[in-house]
């Protein structure tokens, strides 16, 4: 993964004077219905900040009580952030990739980061390949970019 001084060099000169933190977002399929097609949930960004994607990870669960985690998740996924599609191909891409687990929870380094631009909105799309029902919590990392002066927590 780059490094965050990586990631910003890569920006323009005014955004990378911004104010930058780490921050994360969540979307929560609960539950993602057995056999559902092209469910979409998302999240736009807050109080005009932009969010640089860095990192990406889906916790899956049963929906027993208590949950069981399943490592093995089948089914499969598509980004969009505004009308940008982060699989140009238009495929959707397994799951299992991109699965965290109670060993595992580090989440799929993006390659090439992503800018998700001021009030815009990040969408999952999933599709269920099973007659079960799952939860799912996909989890996005990275630095957010606040138009402010740098404080002392900032990165």
């Amino acid at each position: 993964m780059p490094s965050v001084s990586e990631v910003l060099s890569l920006l323009p000169t005014e955004k990378r004077r911004l104010a930058h933190t780490w921050a994360g977002y969540s979307i929560q399929f609960l539950p993602l219905t057995a056999s559902a097609a092209g469910t979409t949930l998302g999240f736009a960004t807050q109080d005009g900040s932009e969010f640089i994607i860095m990192r990406i990870g889906a916790y899956v669960t049963t929906t027993a009580a208590p949950p069981v985690e399943n490592v093995v998740p089948q089914a499969t996924f598509s980004i969009t952030i505004g009308s940008y599609k982060l699989f140009p191909d238009d495929k959707a891409h397994h799951v299992a990739p991109y699965s965290l687990s109670a060993a595992d929870h580090r989440g799929h380094e993006l390659e090439f980061p992503a800018l998700v631009q001021n009030n815009t909105t990040v969408s999952i799309a999933m599709t269920n390949l099973t007659a079960v029902d799952m939860n799912v919590r996909w989890m996005l990392w990275g630095v957010r970019l606040i138009a402010g002066p740098k404080g002392v927590n900032d990165l």
